[in-house]
């Protein structure tokens, strides 16, 4: 149907439903903050490198302890104005840690994007490196988003790429 023909456009990668309903909440997330389609497509980059658009659950250990669709870590969810709270004794992420919210998680993800993007005006691959930190691991960490960054069809596009496909 019309539904399976978008979710298998909408990104390439061939995503299941749910991560194609997490990339459009991304879009459209990023548009209410106003982000250029560059910035979008950057974010949706990170997401998909990060965590494949999916809300990784709170067991979900990162090196730096990153959270949620856009692993925030403690001091970046704490910059961006999240509440944070410190892992329970099992080991999980507090229940109310808002970078277990989805809609928190994202706004903080397209926010340091953003935020990352006006720190390093006219440098691409900077701001994209920054968002992992620094050193070698984050430029290769760059270098794969970046790569990831052209085969991204934004999920806007396609309802376009549907009629497109239907019409030929």
């Amino acid at each position: 149907g019309s539904t399976e023909l978008q979710n298998r456009t909408a990104l390439s990668g061939g995503l299941a439903p749910e991560q194609t309903k997490v990339a459009s909440q991304i879009e459209a997330q990023a548009k209410g903050l106003g982000l250029s389609p560059e910035l979008v497509n950057r974010a949706l980059a990170h997401a998909k490198q990060e965590t494949g658009f999916k809300n990784i659950d709170n067991s979900a250990r990162d090196p730096n302890d990153g959270v949620g669709i856009f692993q925030i870590t403690p001091t970046t969810g704490q910059s961006l104005g999240l509440k944070v709270y410190p892992r329970l004794a099992d080991g999980s992420v507090d229940p109310k840690d808002e970078r277990l919210n989805p809609v928190k998680n994202i706004d903080a993800g397209l926010r340091l994007v953003k935020q990352l993007d006006v720190q390093n005006p006219g440098n691409r691959a900077a701001a994209l490196a920054a968002y992992n930190g620094s050193g070698p691991k984050a430029e290769a960490y760059a270098r794969t988003v970046e790569a990831g960054m052209g085969k991204i069809t934004p999920v806007s596009n396609a309802a376009q790429t549907q009629t497109e496909i239907a019409s030929a």
